[in-house]
């Protein structure tokens, strides 16, 4: 009677795979995997957008896992429209790889015409893998002060030559600029891994942090900084960055702060999970590149 069962049962999957008969709407949906490969979910990105027009600059960074929908799809990031984004996170919880996946993410995506990248390591040192990349201007390791100051000046500059180009162009905002313009201007993100010992080493980071959150969004420049705590951006720029995601937190309570609104989903115990807000607080776990998503089975075996 068993092997009936079982021949009944193979018999029946051989069927509806042959006829490509749907099978029934579960109930919930399977659980996150822990390693994603990025180059799958931007495959279905790209399948998604071909259908729809997109303006902008936006990163897959992730699965998004939806219980309510029933749905698992991938975390976009649309960086035009959002302005900035912060990761929180505890260390060794996964926020260099999250940049880092960000990072792949934009230069895969889109050209120095589109895009120009500059990243700030202040965190394990590991970012200069991208220096060979031609969206990426320049990767500054933590105790370069020479660099800094010349960062310093330049983002400063390009932040008021940006809103005297959009006033004489009479647009408020870098879509409404790129629609009309003969020549586009690439928008500008600023990789900053570890906010607060950068901070720590260069004080005078903090002005060009706030003008930058305050008056870069709107002329397409972006920051997209990784930090240890609800508290670690301060309240001058917080305050002007609408989109986080949230890894394991030390503290529950960050939780709270960072989503302004209680929060009952806690991410799973594993490097790369964390929390997204749509309507919801949805978990999702971190993309890795192919060659990471490798490395990480492995280590398993």
């Amino acid at each position: 009677e068993e092997l009936q069962l079982l021949f009944d049962y193979f018999s029946l999957i051989s069927y509806t795979k042959k006829k490509k008969v749907e099978e029934a709407q579960k109930i919930w949906t399977e659980r996150l995997p822990q390693f994603i490969d990025l180059s799958k979910l931007e495959e279905m990105v790209k399948a998604e957008e071909s259908s729809c027009a997109s303006e902008g600059i936006s990163a897959v960074i992730g699965l998004v896992d939806n219980p309510k929908k029933q749905k698992q799809y991938p975390l976009k990031i649309n960086l035009t429209d959002k302005g900035h984004l912060a990761i929180y996170g505890a260390p060794t919880t996964g926020k260099t790889t999250l940049l880092k996946t960000l990072v792949l993410s934009l230069c895969r995506r889109y050209s120095p015409e589109e895009v120009n990248l500059y990243i700030l390591d202040f965190g394990g040192w590991g970012m200069n893998v991208f220096l060979g990349y031609p969206q990426v201007g320049g990767v500054i390791i933590g105790d370069e002060r020479e660099k800094i100051e010349k960062f310093i000046i330049m983002i400063s500059g390009k932040i008021s030559e940006r809103k005297q180009l959009f006033a004489a162009a009479g647009v408020e905002n870098v879509k409404e600029y790129n629609r009309t313009a003969s020549v586009q201007a690439p928008e500008i993100v600023i990789a900053l891994d570890n906010y607060s010992a950068a901070l720590g080493h260069f004080p005078e980071l903090e002005e060009l942090m706030i003008a930058l959150t305050r008056e870069g969004g709107n002329v397409g420049m972006h920051l997209v900084a990784t930090c240890s705590s609800a508290m670690s951006l301060g309240f001058k720029v917080s305050q002007n960055i609408r989109c986080s995601l949230a890894l394991q937190m030390t503290d529950k309570a960050d939780y709270a702060a960072i989503f302004g609104k209680s929060v009952i989903l806690l991410p799973s115990d594993c490097p790369g999970r964390g929390l997204y807000a749509e309507q919801d607080i949805l978990e999702f776990q971190t993309a890795l590149s192919s060659a990471s998503v490798d490395e990480a089975e492995r280590s398993r075996e």
